[in-house]
């Protein structure tokens, strides 16, 4: 491998940023920069529903007809309701009785189980006067009692006393003939003038007079108590009363219609069922052709996402040959070329990684997303032009400058000459102590230059050591995410913000290494994109056809393979520059989308928390892919290092 040399413009530094005239403020936000990618996504998808997913008309008829007879069947019992049960109560008689109560007799004994029990009755005796004044005092007590008992207000029940009494019965005891039985009176309403005397008794086996006392109307004859056997059982009783009966009424007509609708069409339906063929291979549109397309049986369509993070000015470069990947990895030549270097996360380089292609497919097979590789830039401060400088991965001897296990990645991009002097200069991370004020700047959901600050909460701790790794783990994750959670042992409490604060700098506020990069952020909230697509057409892409290649398409080539490497082309006459970002993400609620936009950003949600690469890892990983660290102003790898 070939040596690879990185000249990077000297400082003379004294205090190193703050030499400058800044405040640790000013070094913080002058080095952190914006870096952002435009995304082109292609959405491919069946035009058509398969047929064996839609429903047969047969079945959906049938369907209908089901709700019709379920709301006639509601109709019916709703009208059945009104006079569910006779007008009359229907008589029933029971010898030998045996009670369960020595004081009350349950009428569900004898009667049937659907039975329903009249409410309206009072018990009442016959009067030996049939005069009452209304001023005496027992008079009085009665109104009450009835009042209560019938629930009336005390004038109705005075009325219902006098007509009791016009009738010669009582519910005073003292004025009721001597050993008059209780008799039952049965009001339909407690207005009624005329009341039905019930002709209900109860006899204790042996004896002919009525133990009846009164009525419950829960349906319950009350009891005089019922004597007891010789063997300490009580004695049988004989019960005469009455219940109302359910009454036989007709199904209505359109029901019986219905029903017989139904039943027709269900020995159809089973007929239909035997006649269908076999159900079809289930499609898969990893196997969709460009002939499927030219058919119209698979469309493409296209959309743009923009998103931004995070990264750090470390100064410029000038790109020798042997610096500069070969042209087959997908990597551009800058050799002999001046560029600027940006330290930024993997992860969010990754979104420009040469050759870029992720597959992601919907659960049901129907649809697929191509993300492919961005368009990166950087954007030096909010009054940068939208779309940024232009930006590639540092390719040092035929490979990248990127490493997951660091989650840090170099970006190369145009020289500014002006904007050398506000270069980040690099600390030494192992002289961070907890309690050391930190400030944070970066980029939270595409708004440029926010400054946090806070203290250092937690060092050379992982997300590892938390039992809550178990879940991750129990998954299954490579040894580069391993390293990567190994790795991210800085923790901090300035809370930079949700979404494109991947990349922000951790400089010292206080401390030996005041005014220095001391860590790089990497855990944060959950990333947010926006989406473009369509302006004319809602939730809808720009449609591609894949006829316009210029690799001349064969009917039976699968799409994928037809476009793998071939971004350029697929996005040509849709450049990002014109694309609309008008579409919400949420209203496209699609999970296999989801799930590209969140692999391809490698978002990883730590709630609460802020985690971060101690600055020394990163470092040294540079300055083992050849970087002069030291101008850099980090000193370098030590021989404890390189004799482990």
């Amino acid at each position: 491998m070939k040596k690879a040399v990185v000249t990077i413009v000297a400082i003379v530094a004294l205090g190193w940023g703050i030499a400058l005239g800044n405040d640790v403020r000013d070094v913080a936000l002058s080095s952190s920069v914006s870096v952002g990618a435009d995304i082109p996504v292609l959405k491919v998808y069946f035009a058509e529903p398969i047929e064996e997913d839609k429903k047969p008309i047969l079945e959906e008829i049938r369907e209908q007809i089901s709700k019709e007879i379920a709301e006639a069947i509601k109709a019916e019992r709703k009208e059945q309701e009104k006079d569910k049960y006779s007008s009359y109560l229907t008589n029933v008689e029971r010898w030998g009785v045996s009670p369960v109560s020595r004081e009350a007799i349950p009428l569900g004994i004898i009667c049937p189980e659907d039975a329903k029990y009249p409410t309206n009755i009072l018990a009442v005796y016959k009067t030996k006067k049939t005069d009452i004044k209304a001023w005496e005092k027992d008079y009085e007590k009665d109104v009450l009692t009835v009042s209560e008992t019938v629930n009336v207000s005390p004038k109705e029940a005075e009325k219902l006393i006098n007509r009791l009494s016009a009738a010669g019965y009582t519910i005073n005891k003292q004025e009721a003939d001597k050993d008059a039985p209780v008799k039952l009176l049965w009001f339909k309403e407690w207005t009624d003038t005329r009341p039905e005397e019930l002709n209900w008794e109860v006899t204790v086996e042996g004896s002919d007079e009525s133990i009846l006392i009164g009525y419950d109307p829960r349906g319950i004859l009350l009891v005089k108590p019922i004597p007891e056997n010789t063997d300490g059982k009580l004695k049988r009783v004989h019960v005469k009363a009455g219940y109302f009966d359910l009454a036989e009424k007709p199904k209505a007509k359109e029901l019986i219609d219905l029903e017989q609708k139904y039943k027709d069409l269900e020995e159809k339906y089973k007929e239909d069922t035997k006649k269908k063929a076999e159900p079809k291979e289930k499609r898969d549109i990893q196997k969709a052709t460009f002939f499927d397309v030219m058919i119209g049986k698979v469309k493409l369509e296209r959309f743009w996402v923009r998103t931004a993070a995070s990264g750090v000015f470390i100064g410029s470069t000038t790109v020798k040959e042997e610096q500069t990947a070969w042209l087959g990895s997908g990597v551009q030549a800058v050799y002999n070329k001046r560029k600027s270097m940006v330290l930024t996360n993997a992860h969010v380089a990754e979104m420009g990684m040469p050759g870029k292609l992720e597959v992601y497919i919907s659960k049901d097979k129907e649809k697929m997303w191509l993300v492919f590789q961005g368009y990166m830039n950087v954007r030096y401060n909010p009054d940068s032009d939208m779309y940024g400088t232009p930006a590639q991965i540092l390719a040092i001897d035929d490979g990248l400058v990127y490493a997951w296990d660091f989650d840090c990645a170099v970006l190369a991009t145009s020289v500014v000459p002006q904007y050398e002097q506000y270069r980040a200069i690099l600390g030494d991370s192992d002289k961070v102590k907890v309690g050391d004020k930190v400030l944070v700047a970066g980029n939270p959901m595409l708004m440029q230059g926010y400054l946090t600050s806070g203290i250092i909460s937690k060092i050379n701790y992982s997300i590892l050591d938390s039992i809550l790794s178990d879940s991750w783990l129990g998954e299954g994750i490579s040894r580069g995410e391993y390293n990567w959670c190994k790795h991210s042992n800085i923790w901090y409490d300035a809370t930079i913000g949700i979404g494109g604060t991947s990349g922000s700098g951790v400089t010292a506020a206080s401390g030996s290494e005041e005014g220095k990069l001391i860590a790089l952020h990497n855990m944060g909230m959950v990333s947010r994109y926006s989406l473009a697509g369509d302006p004319n057409k809602e939730l809808k892409g720009v449609e591609f056809d894949p006829g316009t290649l210029s690799s001349n398409p064969t009917a039976d080539q699968k799409i994928i393979d037809l476009l793998r490497g071939k971004r350029d082309e697929v996005f040509k006459d849709y450049p990002y520059r014109t694309a609309k970002h008008s579409i919400n993400l949420k209203e496209l609620s699609d999970d296999a989308f989801e799930s590209a936009m969140r692999r391809t950003m490698h978002a990883h949600e730590v709630s609460g928390m802020n985690g971060a690469i101690p600055i020394n890892l990163i470092a040294a990983y540079l300055q083992e892919r050849g970087i002069d660290t030291r101008k850099l102003g980090w000193k370098g790898l030590g021989d404890v290092h390189w004799m482990k």
